[in-house]
């Protein structure tokens, strides 16, 4: 039965169980995991001739006919973390190495003559303070439901040691992230690592936590102009038109670089702050955007403060009565406004259209490092 039903032609609406089978086949094969995947018949969608494949075994895969011959596959995959401490180091390392994949445009190969280019989505999930093999059979177990890959961090060679024995034990993939590092690092150093994480260790807060946190408080204290006199105590000020990404990327820098950063907004027509005209030039940067996604951008947060219904009460709200708040016109003019000033002041400028906040700040920190060296 399901033989002869891989030979039909089916267009949406007319879906045969013979069919159902050979696409649970079909999702099954994407998915490494023909024996664990279910089909849940209840979940499908006659009408727009679409359903998924249960996610309670192995990776989601979510079907889509579009056309007499044609199903397009979007398949979800899960990547666990776990970390004997926080792992927010392995989670950003993670989603970093992510960026080198094109995913949601990853073709899949189909089988004819169902053909249709597949699309791969990627989910991560954090598992913080992982200190006993129990806690991290649970985790094992639980990605092995997923289809997921684990990627750990731990300091204690047993613990990695006896992961990866698990995930080869169940089938699934897994990543030691740190393990080879200091392996490497002991080897160069000519020194036994610890094998004890920060939370195991117990290790009281150092000057350097204090000084993150007080750079975090100054930085939201100095949000938006606020308090200028104080420009003076910052490590760097960030001066830009509204909706530049001025307070993201100064809380960045504050929460991962212990910077105290403040941050000015420049309006047209408005001189800035007296105070920020007499600081060091070196302590200050400017950021530029370009003017179509500028513009945009300006255009969502007026919705997105009062709605569509009004969007001019709403761009008279946020800019104090300036209707033309996103217009292009109005934008050019901002822009051509603060480009003069960066250039009257001898401030550095950065152009962050499309750019991820860290590579944003690590491009302000490399011209800090280089004003630093020329003092």
């Amino acid at each position: 039965m399901v033989g002869e039903s891989r030979q039909k032609r089916v267009s949406p609406g007319s879906i045969d169980f013979g069919f159902v089978d050979y696409v649970a086949d079909y999702g099954l094969a994407l998915a490494d995991a023909r024996e664990e995947a279910e089909v849940d018949i209840k979940s499908l969608d006659l009408k727009n001739g679409r359903f998924p494949l249960s996610e309670n075994k192995g990776p989601r895969t979510d079907i889509t006919f579009e056309g007499r011959d044609q199903i397009a596959v979007k398949k979800l995959q899960w990547i666990y973390i776990m970390s004997d401490s926080s792992g927010a180091t392995a989670l950003r390392t993670i989603r970093a190495l992510l960026k080198q994949f094109e995913l949601g445009k990853q073709e899949t190969k189909v089988m004819a003559p169902y053909s249709k280019p597949a699309t791969c989505d990627v989910r991560t999930k954090n598992f913080a303070r992982v200190v006993t093999l129990d806690e991290a059979g649970q985790v094992v177990s639980h990605a092995a439901r997923k289809g997921a890959l684990v990627v750990f961090t731990f300091a204690s060679d047993v613990m990695r040691l006896r992961v990866q024995e698990m995930c080869d034990s169940v089938g699934i993939s897994s990543i030691d992230l740190v393990g080879p590092t200091i392996m490497g690092l002991s080897s160069f150093l000519e020194m036994d690592p610890i094998g004890q994480g920060s939370i195991e260790r117990n290790l009281p807060l150092d000057l350097a936590y204090f000084k993150k946190i007080d750079a975090v408080e100054f930085t939201m204290k100095m949000d938006d102009g606020a308090l200028p006199r104080n420009l003076d105590q910052a490590d760097l000020v960030i001066v830009a038109p509204s909706r530049c990404g001025k307070t993201p990327l100064s809380m960045y820098l504050a929460q991962e670089h212990n910077l105290k950063v403040a941050n000015v907004p420049l309006v047209v027509g408005i001189p800035p702050p007296q105070y920020l005209l007499e600081l060091d030039p070196s302590k200050v940067v400017g950021l530029k955007c370009h003017p179509s996604v500028l513009s945009k951008i300006r255009s969502s947060r007026i919705e997105r403060a009062v709605g569509k219904d009004d969007l001019g009460l709403a761009a008279a709200a946020i800019k104090g009565g300036s209707t033309d708040y996103s217009s292009m016109a109005y934008v050019m003019k901002d822009l051509k406004s603060a480009m003069a000033l960066y250039e009257e002041r001898d401030w550095k400028s950065f152009d962050v259209t499309n750019k991820a906040i860290e590579e944003s700040a690590s491009r302000i920190l490399e011209e800090m490092d280089r004003a630093s060296s020329r003092m």
